[in-house]
């Protein structure tokens, strides 16, 4: 099934210079055209402290602590190469000490029986007793038909995960989509977040030989990738479902 609306977005923490990523230098290490520079609209400019602008396709926001782009047009993928190209690209440099890619899709399923039907699965109002007894006989008709319609109205899962190059955890929330009209759609939205993992309270001396900026180089590595895979993981949730 194909999302009627998507959104995808790559958040970095760590240490930035804003004005190493104005647009021009953009366009100087070709990680933006000339054209796309002369496009661009300014929302702020606070030099040395933050940078905010919109591409034709995507906003971005540099922070002194937080690097974020997000775009709602295909290939999403985009974001990823751009974040990528212009760490590595521009003469900056920039530490990042955690990331997480965000992705959010509506699906109109055409009609609210069959959101219910999902929304039945991943929350059984009958694990809930007498009062999920009242929820389920509640779910019939649309919300015109019926103002007091219930049913799940959003659920969040989390699956932590530790690995050699990164540590982190995968949440998924699942609920009706505002976006979708007349109460027929449902949203699925994934986080992934990465970070260095964890060293031992005690290795001080460790700690202060940590390359920061190596370790960032190696996050980063994982961006294109995880972001794929997070939109095959929605098709196969919204199958399961």
């Amino acid at each position: 099934m194909t999302p009627e609306f998507s959104n995808a977005a790559v958040v970095l923490l760590g240490k930035f210079d804003p004005d190493a990523f104005l647009p021009e230098a953009l366009v100087g290490e070709k990680i933006i055209t000339k054209k796309e520079a002369e496009s661009v609209k300014y929302n702020t400019i606070l030099r040395g402290q933050v940078l905010q602008f919109q591409l034709p396709w995507a906003k971005v926001l540099i922070a002194q602590d937080r690097y974020a782009i997000e775009t709602s047009e295909a290939p999403y993928v985009r974001i990823c190469d751009f974040t990528t190209k212009a760490l590595s690209d521009l003469p900056t440099k920039s530490v990042v000490t955690a990331f997480g890619i965000n992705l959010e899709s509506h699906f109109n399923l055409g009609n609210i029986a069959a959101r219910d039907e999902i929304g039945k699965k991943l929350a059984p109002p009958t694990a809930w007793g007498k009062w999920g007894e009242k929820v389920l006989s509640s779910m019939h008709g649309d919300a015109q038909e019926n103002p007091q319609h219930g049913g799940m109205v959003l659920i969040q899962m989390r699956q932590p995960f530790v690995a050699e190059q990164a540590a982190g955890w995968m949440d998924v929330w699942v609920g009706p989509s505002e976006r979708i009209p007349n109460s027929t759609g449902v949203f699925f939205r994934t986080n992934h977040h990465h970070q260095h993992p964890k060293k031992k309270a005690d290795d001080k001396v460790a700690e202060e030989k940590r390359d920061f900026v190596a370790e960032g180089q190696r996050l980063l590595e994982l961006l294109s990738r995880d972001l794929m895979r997070q939109f095959v993981q929605l098709r196969r949730y919204l199958k399961g479902c």
